[in-house]
């Protein structure tokens, strides 16, 4: 069931580096520029944080997770729930063995440069 939150839920949330906002216009936080309110907008900085976070959340919470906002769309009637976006610190990219492993906020650009820098072929 999707419900609106209320403030009580933003109070029972816990304190933590990241950020909270409520009743945030989600079109500024994407790419794109479009889409109407979220309910919540939270950014996280690091895994901990959102381990926290997610652990305070109710079962019910519409829930959404988003990396830099690129590459989604959200409908201007706006998204009735939460929505936590990973900041820098989810943007690393490793390399081992043959295998790359990239974080959810890393920009396309810096994930194809480092493509090319490691000469990994069919990554297209």
């Amino acid at each position: 069931m999707i419900r609106r939150f209320d403030n009580l839920l933003l109070k029972r949330l816990p304190k933590t580096k990241g950020e909270y906002i409520e009743n945030a216009p989600i079109g500024k936080k994407t790419w794109f520029r479009t889409g109407g309110k979220t309910d919540i907008f939270c950014i996280v900085y690091d895994e901990n944080e959102l381990e926290i976070i997610l652990n305070h959340l109710e079962e019910e919470a519409s829930l959404f997770v988003i990396g830099v906002g690129s590459n989604i769309l959200i409908r201007d009637g706006g998204f009735r729930g939460i929505i936590i976006k990973l900041g820098k610190s989810f943007n690393k990219l490793i390399y081992n063995d043959d295998k790359m492993c990239s974080g959810a906020s890393i920009l396309d650009s810096n994930l194809s440069k480092f493509a090319y820098i490691k000469k990994l072929k069919n990554f297209e």
